[in-house]
């Protein structure tokens, strides 16, 4: 997680109560995506498009690289200044998430996102290439519920983990 995302992660978790947080982080150092305001705005979304690393310019993708974590966002990153150097006619939208309870719909989970804002982040119809710390096929269970949850499956498209 990045520094000011860690920051704004640990003020609220010691300001709640009657609630379990979880808060996994490394001792390295990292790289600062965003400034204090950024990433407070940013973890209080729980997941957002980050404009500066993304060529759709704000209209349709052809692509959507997610990620979830330091390594996977910085994976992601890396993978969008490739894309942008070697194939400068896509499209690709970079979407971070630092709370993963944000992508199931707020019937789910009190943290998720409604149908619209989750379409306006990943879209309708696009790929979706999601990055994150873990094996999502070891999570029958939470992926069952996700693709349960967002409807006909149709926002769901692929998931890719490092492993």
């Amino acid at each position: 997680m990045k520094s000011c995302c860690r920051r704004k992660s640990s003020t609220s978790s010691t300001r709640t109560a009657n609630h379990v947080n979880l808060i996994v982080i490394d001792k390295q150092p990292q790289l600062q995506w965003l400034d204090i305001d950024q990433a407070i705005a940013h973890c209080a979304r729980g997941a957002s498009v980050w404009p500066w690393a993304s060529t759709d310019h704000g209209g349709e993708p052809n692509v959507v690289l997610a990620a979830a974590g330091d390594i996977p966002t910085l994976e992601v990153v890396a993978a969008a200044w490739w894309l942008r150097q070697h194939a400068p006619e896509l499209r690709v939208r970079v979407v971070n998430v630092v709370d993963l309870t944000t992508l199931f719909p707020p019937e789910v989970h009190p943290h998720g996102m409604d149908q619209a804002a989750f379409v306006d982040m990943f879209t309708r119809s696009v790929d979706v290439v999601f990055a994150f710390h873990g094996y999502f096929d070891s999570r029958p269970r939470q992926r069952e519920a996700f693709e349960a949850s967002r409807g006909d499956g149709s926002l769901y498209r692929s998931v890719v983990s490092p492993r």
